[in-house]
């Protein structure tokens, strides 16, 4: 029967000299490990912060546009101004505003879109209309303050969002 020697014995003292090696390379791979798991979770949590800002942004831009094309109807024959379109607006202007004030909540000053004074002037204007259909009088669309509105509107729109977010017909004449 053929035995085996080893040319050299085993000597625990070999080991002791190898075990720092590995817990260093087990140190080292444990810390990529880590700070890749990081990186990806920073990553994802940077995109949810950018999705849920451009929702904000586009849920403002759909309610200013929707001011707008409700606007457009106000010079159709048969509408009911004061009952269906200032309320339609008013509800519009609000919304924008309270997503507005999320994102300055959440993102600061330099995220505002619809400033306090753009809502003031707007809701202003619809008290003014709604008082000059409730008294009786014609509405002149042409020299109404809502005009003057919308026309701030189209460029709050422009500059905040491009010139591909105007969708209204009214204004553009």
């Amino acid at each position: 029967m053929a035995q085996f020697r080893l040319k050299h014995s085993r000597r625990p003292g070999n080991r002791v000299r190898l075990n720092p090696v590995y817990v260093l390379c087990a140190l080292v791979l444990a810390l990529a490990i880590a700070l890749t798991v990081v990186s990806v979770m920073k990553a994802r949590s940077d995109r949810l912060v950018y999705d849920s800002r451009e929702e904000l942004r586009t849920g403002i831009q759909n309610d200013l546009t929707m001011i707008m094309r409700t606007y457009d109807q106000f010079t159709l024959p048969r509408v009911d101004v004061a009952g269906s379109l200032l309320p339609t607006i008013r509800t519009h202007l609000y919304s924008a505003y309270s997503l507005n004030n999320v994102l300055i909540d959440v993102y600061g000053m330099d995220a505002s879109i619809v400033s306090h004074e753009f809502y003031t002037t707007v809701s202003n204007a619809i008290d003014q209309t709604n008082r000059e259909i409730e008294a009786g009088q014609r509405v002149d669309f042409t020299e109404n303050p809502m005009t003057a509105c919308m026309a701030e509107m189209e460029l709050l729109l422009v500059n905040s969002f491009g010139e591909g977010s105007l969708l209204s017909q009214t204004v553009l004449k």
